[in-house]
């Protein structure tokens, strides 16, 4: 008996959609800095909402000079700040929006019709080379730590000043620290040497939250097929990203992120590939000034892809998958159950959770 058609819309609805990586942030203690208040619920739910997503990984403080806005000279400071003024205007949304710490938080909120918030760090500048710092941040609702962003930090290598070094000693503390206390690993902007260290040490799954496929966009942010590989070894996932530089040298459009989403379920596998965006329009002056820092990395700014150049176009990507002929499971896997998976196993209180170290082939 033929199979019944999948209608796009009421798979999305239904599933549990999740941003992996947004830089909401910045845009709200921009405004809030201008005495603005329920900045979180009168600017972005609205178009969470109309996207069909369920949560989103906020980047509360790193590395990025953005992110460091309520005190340029101390990224520490800076981020606590974030922290506390994030959660206050979570506070104003009235539970309609609430922090999660947990997969089963998520799950949870999304069954009470609440939008839930999943708290990143994009670099460990903010940790001033201490791992009790990581747990203070931890104890404030982080769950997830980038190891770098593009510069070079007391982990290691960022992208834009990538020298080929492995990771430094506190970054490999760093790792085994945060597979013991179940918090997240991000090898998303991360040096070539950095990332073979974190395949290499991490026991626990670890994800490329905002990460493309290089071979068929070979841009230094990209991840090359064994990288693609050693991450879904590891029992984690790379999130395909909407950013125009990852997609292609021309013009981007949806088809170009299915190509890579494609690409990456072919190299990966189902389950191993999430939804990372990695949207700015919402603080376009500011980020870009901020991209200046790291050489010329990401080109002039363009435009992003038709067909999904906002979130609130994320139903097209289901739609998409659909339509190239991807089961339901995959397409949910794509949009949150891989990555609700992965913290799963990161939380877990076993180190088992995860298939072991992935540098197998690791370049040296």
């Amino acid at each position: 008996m033929p199979t019944a058609p999948v209608d796009p819309a009421t798979l999305h609805r239904d599933a549990i959609v999740v941003e992996l990586h947004a830089d909401v942030p910045i845009d709200v203690i921009d405004r809030r800095r201008r005495r603005e208040t329920q900045v979180l619920l009168r600017r972005h739910l609205p178009r969470w909402r109309a996207g069909g997503v369920k949560a989103a990984v906020l980047t509360v403080g790193g590395d990025q000079p953005s992110h460091q806005q309520l005190d340029p000279g101390d990224p520490f400071r800076a981020a606590m700040l974030q922290i506390a003024e994030l959660r206050q205007d979570i506070r104003e949304s009235d539970g309609a929006i609430v922090p999660a710490t947990s997969p089963a938080a998520i799950r949870a909120a999304a069954a009470e019709g609440r939008f839930a918030v999943f708290f990143n760090l994009e670099g460990v500048a903010p940790l001033r080379g201490s791992l009790g710092a990581l747990d203070l941040f931890g104890e404030l609702g982080v769950r997830a730590v980038q190891l770098t962003w593009n510069l070079r930090n007391e982990a290691g290598d960022g992208v834009a000043e990538d020298s080929g070094a492995r990771l430094t000693r506190f970054g490999r503390s760093l790792i085994a620290h945060a597979n013991r206390t179940g918090i997240l690993l991000d090898g998303s902007h991360m040096g070539a040497g950095g990332f073979w260290d974190l395949a290499e040490h991490a026991t626990r799954p670890f994800v490329c939250s905002h990460s493309n496929a290089a071979a068929l966009r070979p841009h230094r942010r990209n991840l090359d097929d064994r990288q693609v590989e050693a991450v879904a070894r590891a029992g984690g996932l790379v999130g395909v990203a909407c950013y125009p530089a990852f997609l292609t040298d021309g013009e981007a459009t949806l088809e170009h992120v299915l190509d890579h989403v494609e690409h990456l379920l072919r190299v990966a596998g189902p389950g191993h590939v999430g939804f990372g965006p990695d949207y700015v329009d919402y603080a376009e002056a500011i980020v870009h000034a901020a991209l200046e820092t790291a050489g010329g990395l990401y080109g002039a700014p363009r435009s992003y892809p038709a067909g999904l150049g906002r979130i609130e176009e994320t139903p097209n990507l289901t739609a998409g998958l659909l339509a190239r002929g991807h089961g339901p499971d995959v397409v949910r896997g794509v949009l949150g159950e891989s990555y609700l998976r992965v913290l799963d196993a990161v939380q877990a209180p076993s180190a088992s959770a995860g298939t072991g170290p992935a540098a197998a082939d690791r370049s040296g």
